[in-house]
């Protein structure tokens, strides 16, 4: 992912969380803001909180989430331009599925995550 598609703003995550749409699956929420533009793009964010998950499952887990997101995208970016969109976008992993984290497969990850995305598509 380049450096523009990432979501690091804070200004912008407390907007996408306040104003976004939402959508869960079994492991993540995700929230995403669709804005109309000339120019078709996308930012998405990774979350996943602290509380019950040490900094190394943490880690683990943020970077399946970008393997998969990386992997599943192309039904995004093709619905964003056919709809001339911008969207922001935050993959927040639950941290009731704690249990889970240790057994977390990448198969798990790609099968969620394509099911967000294809969600978003077509609501845009």
């Amino acid at each position: 992912m380049k450096k523009s598609e990432i979501l690091r703003s804070r200004d912008l995550f407390k907007r996408v969380a306040l104003k976004g749409k939402r959508v869960e699956t079994v492991l993540f929420r995700c929230s995403f803001l669709a804005e109309r533009g000339e120019q078709a793009g996308l930012q998405v964010g990774f979350k996943v909180p602290s509380k019950k998950l040490n900094a190394v499952r943490r880690n683990r887990i943020r970077r399946l989430m970008r393997e998969g997101f990386s992997a599943r995208r192309s039904v995004l970016d093709s619905a964003l331009e056919r709809a001339k969109s911008q969207v922001h976008m935050m993959l927040i992993f639950k941290t009731d599925q704690q249990a889970s984290a240790d057994k977390l497969r990448l198969s798990m990850v790609l099968g969620d995550i394509g099911a967000i995305c294809q969600t978003i598509a077509n609501r845009l």
